[in-house]
């Protein structure tokens, strides 16, 4: 007689594969993870949230706006893998690399896999993290300058 393993054990293997599968698919549906910025003041969560709503639905072709996880006025994130930002961050440091794109001035700061782009002098301030997957990173960094300019002068 062949042997058949224990009904619970079956019933307990399915269970998991279920709950797996809709981990994932919750996990796809929340979106990029990106931390968003706390205690941001009120005028700076303003600017931030008309920033959002001017933000290019790509950046470059193949980098389109995507959901953020947790929902925020002052986070974004395009791409795979993810190019974030976040609005309302401090002022970049002055002793990092120093560049100006198309009359917005940035610190850039080598994390390692990625670069951070960090405004620099305007009333808020936006951090951009460009993973090394993308050349062109001041092409990249340039086509927020519209948005930024209107929004966070």
């Amino acid at each position: 007689m062949p042997r058949r393993p224990p009904v619970a054990l079956a019933l307990a293997a399915l269970f998991a594969a279920g709950c797996a599968a809709q981990s994932s698919s919750s996990a796809t549906s929340q979106g990029v993870n990106v931390a968003s910025v706390d205690g941001v003041p009120i005028k700076a969560l303003i600017a931030c949230r008309n920033l959002k709503a001017q933000l290019p639905k790509a950046i470059t072709p193949g980098a389109e706006l995507r959901q953020v996880a947790p929902v925020s006025d002052t986070t974004a994130a395009w791409g795979t893998p993810a190019i974030t930002l976040r609005c309302g961050v401090p002022e970049g440091n002055s002793l990092d690399d120093p560049y100006t794109f198309n009359g917005v001035r940035w610190a850039q700061h080598d994390v390692g896999a990625a670069r951070t782009w960090t405004t620099v002098g305007r009333r808020v301030n936006v951090v951009v993290e460009v993973p090394d997957a993308y050349s062109s990173q001041a092409e990249l960094i340039g086509s927020l300058a519209t948005a930024i300019t209107h929004s966070l002068s």
